[in-house]
């Protein structure tokens, strides 16, 4: 159960979703990631890998269009309660 709560670099959810890490990397810097994610820093950014296997099974989307929200983790909630 934990395991889905952990969280994975830039690098590691690209590899995980086999995608470039360069292109993962284009894409939320220009808005079009559809994948929610934990801010640790300014720059800093990690993904639940709940929400990265989410998107590997195709239940939801990793790209979107620009003025789109992101969709919602179901798993946010959920570590906000547990924490």
């Amino acid at each position: 159960m934990d395991e889905i709560y952990k969280l994975l670099s830039m690098a590691e959810a690209a590899e995980f979703l086999g995608l470039d890490a360069k292109l993962l990397t284009a894409r939320r810097y220009r808005g079009e990631i559809a994948l929610p994610c934990v801010r640790l820093g300014h720059r800093t950014v990690r993904y639940r890998s709940g929400d990265v296997m989410l998107v590997a099974s195709g239940e939801r989307p990793i790209f979107k269009l620009k003025e789109e929200a992101a969709w919602l983790s179901p798993y946010a909630k959920q570590a906000a309660d547990a924490g």
